[in-house]
């Protein structure tokens, strides 16, 4: 779900394009840059690896490609997105808010619902999120779904078949192994 263009340019530059957002991620930070903000972000956070951002390559690219320059809204909990880091958060037992600990959990609880509830309280949901990035506008959580989880029934049965299959099969000595096998 990350690519190029053709002829690698965005590579070079550190980022690649995720395909469901539109937007450009920063291999070395796992976040989304802003077309706008690339040149900038580079200098700033990878100064020392002498990338130098070509503007006028970087609109074509843009707008040849359908890049965004705002963040999207996140609907729903959809699949994570690649490119992003996943990880483990908390979200509220009474609304749809998810946040990176339990602490802000409860936090939230008492300031949003007038209520008070442990850190370790059971109704916390634990959900999976990603962020955008850590910069402000970008760094609020949103809740996704692991793709391994999103095999459909179909595929996991076909799956889980060739895994039994495979281990019905006497195994070989290791003297008849090579590099085929591997």
């Amino acid at each position: 779900q990350l690519y190029d263009v053709s002829e690698g340019t965005l590579a070079r530059w550190g980022v690649l394009i995720n395909h469901r957002l539109k937007m450009l991620i920063c291999l070395a930070c796992h976040a989304v840059i802003l077309p706008s903000t690339l040149a900038q972000h580079v200098a700033r956070q990878h100064g020392d690896a002498r990338i130098s951002i070509d503007g006028d390559r970087l609109t074509a690219i843009t707008e040849s490609e359908g890049i965004l320059n705002e963040l999207p809204m996140i609907e729903g909990t959809p699949v994570e997105y690649t490119g992003l880091k996943t990880e483990e958060g908390a979200g509220c037992p009474f609304c749809l808010s998810v946040y990176g600990s339990a602490h802000s959990v409860a936090k939230h609880v008492r300031l949003e619902h007038g209520q008070s509830l442990s850190e370790k309280d059971s109704s916390i949901r634990r959900v999976h999120i990603q962020r955008f990035g850590r910069g402000v506008f970008s760094k609020a959580p949103f809740e996704v779904k692991l793709r391994a989880l999103q095999l459909q029934s179909s595929e996991a049965d076909y799956i889980e078949a060739m895994r039994k299959d495979l281990d019905a099969r006497p195994s070989l000595p290791s003297s008849e192994i090579d590099h085929r096998h591997i």
